[in-house]
């Protein structure tokens, strides 16, 4: 054997230190980053419900839509994205209005069944709130339908 030679048989291997594969570092940093993605956008989105819960701050009334605006607005974004005329709009604001119409009388079905199954369970200065709170719905609902106002 030469001196340029080496045997297998010969001096120490030194055997390289281990290290993780490559792709296993890849998927724990896909991992790692999804987590605090996922904490972080739980956090933005829960912060308002979690500081109102932390300080006990009555929680913001939703801005209820009667049918009539819910209708109207329905109507706008029609025209504006069909590009109707003003005919074809005052049809649609029709349509939309005998639509809502019989949503809200169905609507107004299920407050009657609910009411029939309440009553036995409410005494009467709650059937009375139930009451009243029955036809506030049935009002705001109602409101700017002109075919569907409630009888007075």
């Amino acid at each position: 054997m030469t001196s340029n030679q080496t045997s297998e048989s010969s001096g120490t291997h030194l055997t390289p230190p281990k290290r993780p594969c490559a792709s296993c570092m890849m998927l724990m940093i896909v991992l790692l980053s999804g987590l605090i993605a996922g904490l972080g956008l739980t956090i933005i989105f829960d912060l308002d419900d979690i500081v109102s819960d932390a300080l006990n701050l009555p929680e913001k009334p939703r801005k209820t839509k009667s049918i009539g605006e819910l209708r109207d607005r329905i109507t706008d974004r029609y025209a504006k994205e069909l590009d109707l005329s003003d005919a074809e709009k005052a049809q649609i604001h029709k349509v939309l209005t005998e639509y809502f119409s019989k949503s809200l009388q169905q609507r107004i079905r299920l407050l009657d069944d609910m009411t029939a199954v309440l009553t036995p369970v409410l005494d009467d200065a709650n059937k009375a709130q139930w009451e009243q709170m029955k036809a506030d719905r049935i009002k705001k609902w109602s409101e700017g339908m002109p075919t569907t106002q409630p009888a007075k």
